[in-house]
């Protein structure tokens, strides 16, 4: 059980998930299908359950409104969902 960053689940909330199986096991699986190096990935999250795969990707971003946990292992923390993060993240990286 992650308990979930989601406020409007309200604290007590959180999200089921199986023993080794996250978003990381997800990207491995796309890559290997794709035949691709994980030089090309960026992800991009707010919630513990993005943990691992920011950890795992070569360009991890955490939304402002994220854990200090998520922000620590994040390469570049972007603004929250309500400050258009992604929009501003995505224009300054030139993938607009």
């Amino acid at each position: 059980m992650l308990h979930t960053t989601v406020p409007l689940f309200g604290e007590n909330s959180g999200e089921i998930v199986l023993r080794g199986i996250n978003k990381e096991t997800a990207i491995r699986f796309l890559l290997e299908h794709l035949q691709m190096d994980k030089t090309h990935t960026i992800a991009i999250g707010d919630g513990m359950n993005d943990y691992e795969m920011l950890q795992f990707v070569h360009y991890g971003v955490a939304m402002r409104n994220a854990k200090p946990e998520l922000k620590e292992v994040a390469d570049y923390i972007t603004g929250s969902p309500d400050e258009d993060g992604l929009l501003h993240f995505f224009n300054q990286h030139g993938l607009t």
